[in-house]
């Protein structure tokens, strides 16, 4: 009775860790969830929260690394804004059957390599030129999210955020600016 009892559950646990297993999984690749978003919108989520997530992890790294006082004001800021937008996203997502990941794509992943490994100055100037970078491409991506969207959901996410979006992009180029005066700035 008891050798039957414990071969029980030790099936029990082992069906139920296999069946979350596909869960686990997919939290860090939503390509494996079923979700009523088109193939576009599917993407633009996902890398708009790759995006989110390296901004995050980026900001805390210059929180804590960076001797500029500007510098730290503004991966602090950044910390905060795109935590709670990633937040909003992650609800947005979940709504839509899509989950999302920590995951911060490849490019993230390098950049956060690069930092990791700069210090002072250099650090600095890696930080805030990459923030220049990044945020003109999720501008892009944004702007185009709020006019083509399948879903008016995630079109009016987009929508809503273009214009925050703007305002990181416009500190980290005066930042830049600030930071290496001879910097061509667009």
């Amino acid at each position: 009775m008891m050798k039957s009892f414990v071969l029980s559950l030790a099936i029990g646990t082992a069906s139920l860790s296999f069946s979350a297993a596909p869960a686990l999984f997919a939290a860090d690749n939503p390509s494996t969830t079923q979700t009523s978003l088109s193939s576009g919108d599917k993407s633009f989520v996902t890398k708009a929260g790759q995006a989110g997530n390296s901004e995050v992890l980026a900001g805390q790294l210059a929180a804590k690394k960076s001797s500029n006082d500007d510098v730290k004001m503004f991966a602090e800021h950044m910390v905060k804004d795109h935590t709670d937008v990633g937040k909003e996203l992650q609800d947005l997502a979940s709504s839509k059957g899509l989950q999302l990941g920590s995951d911060t794509g490849k490019s993230g992943s390098k950049e956060l390599d690069k930092l990791t490994k700069a210090e002072g100055a250099d650090f600095d100037k890696l930080y805030i030129d990459g923030q220049v970078a990044d945020h003109e491409a999720v501008v892009k991506m944004f702007e185009k999210a709020a006019k083509k969207s399948d879903d008016a959901d995630v079109q009016k996410f987009a929508s809503d955020h273009v214009e925050a979006l703007k305002g990181h992009l416009q500190m980290a180029k005066d930042l830049q600016a600030k930071l290496n005066p001879t910097a061509v700035n667009k």
